[in-house]
């Protein structure tokens, strides 16, 4: 089962929610994490911060961009792109 998490703009939320997903990847109700960012900021910070980084990548874990193009039809189009296999499950 695959999890996905929509993070906040503060970093504060990813440091909760890691712990707990290590736990639920340990004990194998989750294979895979998927966590989406809603700006290109929030992104770039976790995407340069080694041990965030790092960690999403230990437990199998995909970061995200959501929201990168300023047109709204762009937008919408990019994200349904990025969740397109989430979609389906």
């Amino acid at each position: 089962m695959t999890c996905i998490i929509l993070l906040k703009g503060k970093l504060m939320h990813i440091d909760n929610i890691l712990p707990l997903i290590f736990v639920l990847k340990k004990s194998g109700i989750i294979s895979k994490s998927l966590f989406v960012t809603r700006d290109k900021q929030t992104f770039n910070t976790i995407k340069n911060n080694v041990a965030l980084y790092k960690a999403i990548t230990t437990i199998s874990g995909n970061l995200v961009c959501m929201n990168v193009h300023k047109n709204r039809i762009i937008r919408i189009l990019y994200n349904i792109f990025v969740l397109r296999r989430y979609l389906y499950k």
